[in-house]
């Protein structure tokens, strides 16, 4: 055994030393190996209690090889100390194979510790460079560098790269989380149409949390701010979850999937077993209420219209008592596309909230504006303006299935608390989805 040990340490040395010329001149000339040899006769000693003799052989050791090595250290075969001239290692070490220690290293304790761990164990392949100091019952990692003088205080994790006093990680697997990394996330975050606010104030809480956990990867990096967006995005509470009865009152600008998004929630709670009734409270745009019928008809459920031109108050209020009369659990009400800095038209969206609020005052009432992904930073000032006129619960994004990320719904429920419900992906009249923040934040930033 112990000449095996002596051969994995000889060979060992000649692979990792370059000015090694022979196996039979490290043997010879070595001075780690020679301590390493003389340790494994002083540890044999020790284990079976004769350890005065044990403490012999090591100080000898010390006064020839210059290498201080407590008989109690468990050093595993495949070990390299090199040059080795004032290297200390501690009773409580345990160095596995494959490590590489420079001269002047100390694996010691701090002085405070007790019991049975006071010295750092040092994992497979972890290399010390010269002068470095890893104090106390800690962990060196897999494979992890500590960079020349280094004081180490603190474990560290499999291949990482630690330098300065204290030391600290500055990278991991050669990755580093530097100014250019926070740039790339930045320029990603912006291009998403989120806003450069809301990217700040997320970047600001990324830096906090990766200086508290301990975070020292790119990779790791990424997984936080996607983490911390899915929190951000999360919505407080399920949509009408325990609701018996409920009006959904949809809104937006022309051209954004409005009377698609009904056709939509009517089929989903119909599929779920709600009985669902259409009001066509579009009655600006030509074909409007002829288009929601076909939507109807695919979602097999009712609707209530009134001609072109009809005021759309009337509409949705007829609406209501046919669902009162019919015992509807879920009513649905189109509005007409409109711009939001259009004061007569938002005051006739007021209007019908108003006729809401009066005729079903114990039903709970869902405003939800439906924005297209692709529309950037207008969409604030879009919701901000409906908000104010008809007291918005939520957004329906729409239009994800093309390269939109749908970025800004991020600075809108940032900014203006309006949590996403709903997520349009397709054409389709399945295809739209209760909003998952963690899907979503994997896919604005994965």
């Amino acid at each position: 055994m112990f000449f095996k040990r002596l051969r994995e340490d000889t060979n060992f040395a000649k692979q990792s030393d370059p000015a090694a010329r022979s196996k039979f001149a490290i043997w010879l000339t070595y001075s780690g190996v020679h301590a390493l040899s003389r340790h494994r006769v002083a540890h044999f000693f020790y284990k079976i209690h004769l350890k005065l003799l044990a403490r012999m052989i090591s100080q000898t050791t010390k006064f020839f090889t210059g290498i201080e090595i407590h008989p109690a250290a468990k050093i595993a075969s495949g070990v390299f100390i090199d040059h080795g001239a004032g290297v200390v290692i501690g009773e409580t070490a345990e160095v596995e194979k494959g490590v590489i220690i420079y001269q002047g290293v100390t694996l010691g304790g701090t002085g405070k510790e007790t019991g049975k761990r006071r010295h750092p164990v040092v994992k497979t392949g972890a290399i010390i460079s010269c002068g470095a100091k890893v104090l106390g019952g800690i962990t060196v990692g897999e494979h992890a560098k500590i960079g020349a003088g280094s004081v180490v205080l603190k474990d560290v994790p499999p291949y990482a790269t630690v330098v300065g006093i204290p030391g600290r990680v500055v990278r991991i697997n050669g990755e580093k989380i530097d100014d250019e990394f926070y740039e790339e996330l930045e320029e990603a975050m912006i291009i998403s149409d989120m806003g450069m606010a809301t990217t700040e104030k997320l970047l600001g809480q990324l830096r906090s949390k990766l200086r508290s956990e301990g975070v020292h990867t790119r990779t790791e990096a990424k997984q936080v701010m996607i983490s911390l967006l899915a929190d951000c995005m999360r919505p407080e509470d399920g949509f009408l979850d325990g609701v018996n009865k409920a009006v959904i009152l949809v809104v937006g600008v022309n051209g954004v999937g409005k009377t698609t998004s009904i056709g939509k929630l009517a089929a989903m709670y119909k599929a779920d077993g709600r009985s669902v009734m259409l009001a066509a409270g579009d009655t600006f745009r030509a074909a409007a209420a002829e288009q929601l019928t076909i939507w109807a008809e695919r979602a097999d459920v009712p609707i209530v219209k009134h001609g072109e031109g009809a005021d759309p108050a009337a509409v949705v209020f007829d609406a209501i008592a046919s669902f009162k009369a019919k015992n509807c659990d879920i009513l649905i009400c189109d509005t007409a596309g409109r711009l939001h800095n259009k004061k007569n038209l938002m005051t006739e969206l007021a209007k019908i909230r108003k006729v809401i609020g009066r005729e079903l005052p114990d039903v709970p009432v869902e405003v939800l504006l439906v924005l297209d992904a692709t529309t950037g930073q207008n969409a604030i000032a879009q919701a901000k303006v409906f908000g104010e006129n008809c007291g918005l619960t939520g957004v329906v994004l729409t239009k994800l299935d093309g390269t939109a990320k749908g970025g800004v719904s991020v600075a809108v429920k940032d900014e203006l608390g309006l949590p996403v419900r709903f997520v349009g992906v397709g054409e389709g009249i399945d295809d739209l989805q209760p909003f998952d923040a963690d899907d979503f934040a994997k896919a604005l930033l994965g």
